[in-house]
């Protein structure tokens, strides 16, 4: 699931949302708006013992006008997830602007296709050549590769000890 914050999701049993036997709950911010519903729905994921997964902040207008409100998220424990087509440019200049700062300052915990139809494909191969360039391969695996999701209960990738060694 990848909830779009809305009133009633806010009196539901967001456990039911899980991204499988991880400790997660998937939730996207609206691009356009106020995004104090996603934050209270971001904190009721919390209150029910979750971490919220919070897809593509770099396309939020308000994240994209104080990028700060992110970084709020990110202390808070949220991970962060920018879209591998905003980073390579796909939806606009401002979110990938936005995912780029998002990206270099440390503050995205994982690069996802968002890729829910064949009309729109997942471009994480590019999108990770992109960041390769831009921030080097030790700071752009774990951001493709699931690291980020240990925290949460999933195992290693199985690739996980292989980069290790290679990047060692």
């Amino acid at each position: 699931f990848e909830l779009t914050p809305t009133p009633s999701l806010l009196e539901d049993d967001l456990g039911r949302y899980r991204l499988g036997d991880l400790g997660a709950v998937l939730m996207e911010l609206p691009f356009a708006g106020p995004l104090e519903l996603a934050e209270r729905l971001a904190e009721e994921i919390e209150a029910a013992g979750l971490t919220p997964v919070v897809a593509h902040p770099e396309r939020a207008d308000e994240v994209i006008e104080a990028p700060e409100r992110a970084r709020g998220y990110a202390e808070r424990g949220w991970l962060l997830q920018v879209n591998a087509s905003s980073l390579l440019g796909y939806h606009g200049e401002d979110p990938e602007e936005t995912g780029w700062l998002l990206l270099e300052e440390g503050l995205i915990s994982l690069v996802g296709s968002d890729g829910h139809r064949a009309a729109r494909p997942p471009f994480l191969d590019d999108a990770y050549r992109a960041a390769v360039g831009r921030v080097g391969e030790e700071a752009a695996l774990p951001l493709f590769d699931g690291a980020a999701l240990q925290r949460l209960g999933a195992p290693p990738p199985p690739w996980a000890s292989r980069d290790a060694a290679r990047l060692g």
